[in-house]
């Protein structure tokens, strides 16, 4: 299978998943437990490892949902925490 025609199926799948209201509050969920605009390095190197891995898994969803929606899904979580703050 061509794996241009592949990674378009897997998009497709993402965004169907992620693209609606629950999902973007499943992916808001996962930006914030794994802290993915904070600080991924930690004075252990075993820590900063672990949490660039949680950050490609996040960021591989953003990816595959799309960076036009993955920039609206952004945005919207920067102005609920501006409200929240």
């Amino acid at each position: 299978m061509n794996n241009t025609v592949f990674d378009k199926e897997k998009a497709s799948l993402y965004s169907a998943v992620f693209n609606n209201p629950d999902g973007r509050k499943v992916v808001d969920d996962l930006i914030n437990f794994v802290g993915y605009f904070g600080e991924g390095f930690a004075t252990d190197p075993y820590s900063t490892s672990y949490n660039c891995g949680q950050r490609r898994v996040v960021t591989r969803i953003l990816n595959l949902v799309g960076m036009i929606h993955a920039v609206d899904m952004v945005n919207e979580l920067k102005e609920r925490q501006m409200i929240d703050e």
